[in-house]
């Protein structure tokens, strides 16, 4: 079964039944997302276009493994048995959740997935939606909160980069949910570099921990 989910906050006024969804998702998991489903079978036949529309996708591993590394959505969580978790994070999976996981599982991943939060120069960062939310430690002002508000594109890569700290993410990976060609390196180098300088801004730390890791290929380190 796939589910395909979506920021509450991001809902169309003509949307009314998935809001209603998302603000009772809100009150019984405390994850501000609501979810679509839908068969292997008709995820297989979908409108790639349609697809797109979705933050997050959930897939089974079988289905996961056998669609072409160029069709596999990002970011994806899967769930299977554990002996295919090492091959669903090796082709490109943000995370594995084993059989037998509930709603509550999948809440607490996604919740780690879209509201990622890392420290970084003695400051801590939070990614929320479009926002940074970030505050200095052992100081005076230790606990006021500032914010930086990042373009969505900016958005979604420190969502990704945030998700998989330290892992080397390929252009494979980092331009499909841009909007990019996988093959458009220079467009990319660009959308780094805005990152890498607003990141430079709530910590010069945590802008140079975001490196270059090869041909289109980069990576926050800690």
């Amino acid at each position: 079964m796939f589910f395909g989910l979506k920021d509450s906050a991001g809902l169309a006024e003509d949307e009314p039944a998935r809001a209603a969804s998302g603000t009772a998702m809100n009150e019984e998991a405390g994850a501000p997302f609501v979810f679509d489903m839908m068969s292997a079978a008709d995820y297989r036949a979908a409108d790639p276009d349609t697809l797109k529309h979705y933050e997050s996708h959930v897939l089974p591993a079988d289905l996961y493994l056998g669609l072409c590394p160029a069709a596999r959505p990002v970011p994806c969580i899967v769930h299977g048995d554990s002996e295919q978790g090492a091959e669903c994070l090796g082709a490109g999976a943000f995370d594995f959740m084993r059989g037998g996981w509930g709603l509550p599982e999948l809440c607490a991943r996604l919740k780690r997935l879209w509201n990622p939060a890392v420290e970084a120069g003695g400051r801590i960062l939070e990614l929320r939606g479009r926002m940074i939310s970030y505050r200095t430690t052992g100081t005076a002002f230790a606990g006021e909160e500032d914010t930086l508000y990042l373009s969505p594109r900016e958005a979604v890569l420190l969502r990704m980069f945030l998700a998989s700290p330290g892992r080397i993410l390929p252009a494979s990976v980092l331009c499909p949910p841009l909007g990019i060609p996988r093959r458009a390196s220079r467009a990319l180098s660009m959308q780094i570099s805005r990152l890498r300088k607003k990141l430079g801004r709530v910590s010069p730390a945590l802008g140079a921990a975001l490196v270059a890791a090869g041909a289109g290929s980069y990576a926050l380190m800690g």
